[in-house]
């Protein structure tokens, strides 16, 4: 927990490089929270508009907000097919973007320690 209390202390003070910035919105990202992603990503992009998986991870949140509006939509009317259809090219789409090599790659044991968060 104290590296969660410095990690934060350090955004708060805006401390944080492109690769920090990057590595959270990653990390937000694996656990589902693509909006609060998608901002440190552009923050990211702020500090190093030549990051291209902070880029990359970006247009990824941005894919997965639009799915997931769409899909609140076909709830409340669930009669427009259009919707549907733009959802479907969306998820081809997000699954085309989520093949680009823009997320970290852990090993073994690494992987195991981000699994047990």
């Amino acid at each position: 927990m104290a590296a969660a209390n410095i990690l934060i202390q350090c955004m708060t003070e805006q401390e944080l490089d492109a690769e920090g910035l990057f590595w959270l919105g990653e990390t937000l990202y694996v656990k589902g929270y693509y909006n609060q992603a998608l901002a440190l990503f552009e923050q990211a992009l702020e500090r190093d508009p030549e990051f291209r998986e902070a880029s990359a991870g970006a247009a990824v949140c941005y894919l997965r907000i639009a799915i997931e509006m769409i899909r609140q939509e076909l709830v409340r009317s669930p009669s427009a097919g259009a919707l549907a259809a733009q959802q479907a090219a969306l998820e081809q789409r997000l699954r085309s973007a989520e093949g680009i090599p823009w997320r970290t790659v852990f090993h073994a044991k690494e992987r195991r320690n981000q699994l047990a968060d």
